[in-house]
């Protein structure tokens, strides 16, 4: 089972997201788990709340953070780190970020590029990388 947590919803890419949700449940069934955006008015305690939530949600499984200042990795590279795994999370902060506390528990923090995205386009981004390591993996023509 691979398991994208986020914050907050996708209505923009919402048809993106499920194009390859579905390319990816050919190989591995895969879910995205949307967390409640906070509404609160200070920025410390918005990330403070989400992740809070993120790690309620997460227990004490073993996942991957994407933030900007993660390592960043080739598509190669993403393929090899994944293979063989059965139970994978990858979480995604809202707009103003992950908490230190998720981020301290993370097996890695991914970085996706050097830009900033918004976290409803890391989202579209993780599920293609997912499905383009996975059809390396499977010796597809899909990665050239």
């Amino acid at each position: 089972m691979i398991s994208i947590l986020s914050i907050g919803s996708n209505k923009m890419f919402k048809p993106q997201e499920l194009e390859y949700l579905a390319r990816i449940n050919r190989f591995i069934r895969a879910e995205v788990v949307e967390i409640k955006e906070d509404k609160s008015q200070r920025e410390e305690e918005v990330i403070r709340k989400e992740g809070m939530a993120l790690l309620a949600k997460i227990k004490d499984k073993k996942f991957f953070a994407l933030d900007p200042k993660g390592i960043t990795l080739s598509t190669e590279s993403f393929a090899q780190l994944i293979r063989g795994r059965n139970d994978l999370i990858f979480v995604i902060g809202g707009a103003n970020g992950l908490s230190e506390d998720v981020k301290k528990r993370a097996e890695k923090i991914i970085s996706l590029s050097a830009m900033t995205f918004t976290h409803e386009i890391a989202r579209v981004l993780i599920l293609e990388q997912i499905y383009r390591a996975l059809t390396i993996q499977k010796g597809m023509k899909y990665h050239k």
